[in-house]
């Protein structure tokens, strides 16, 4: 590259590397990407989760070590979902919700119709 790229072209060539399974090139961006932003979670989950794809489990072990030892942390997403004309937000795996069992089913059937179409 003509300049030396930023978080952002950084971010997206970690994406990319993620997308094909390219460990070695995603170790060398996130050298970089480390010294940039050293305290992003986002950064540390999307390595984590290239090593687990690779099945690299002490890597992944390495990078949440990482992560908490820096003190960052990737907040859960949140999802949102209608239930009797009432919108809900739930994060993953949240069984707090007294009509979660309804949410989930309701999640379930539509994984599988869309399996179907």
């Amino acid at each position: 590259m003509p300049m030396e790229p930023n978080e952002i072209v950084l971010g997206t060539l970690l994406g990319a590397c993620r997308m094909h399974n390219d460990v070695d090139l995603a170790r060398a961006v996130c050298k970089h990407l480390f010294e940039l932003a050293p305290s992003d979670p986002g950064n540390f989950s999307l390595l984590s989760n290239i090593y687990a794809q690779a099945g690299d489990w002490v890597n992944v072990a390495s990078v949440r070590w990482q992560m908490k030892s820096t003190g960052s942390q990737k907040p859960s997403g949140a999802s949102s979902i209608e239930v009797e004309e009432e919108v809900h937000e739930f994060t993953a795996f949240d069984q707090s919700h007294p009509k979660s069992d309804d949410i989930y089913r309701m999640i379930d059937r539509l994984v599988k119709d869309i399996r179907q179409v």
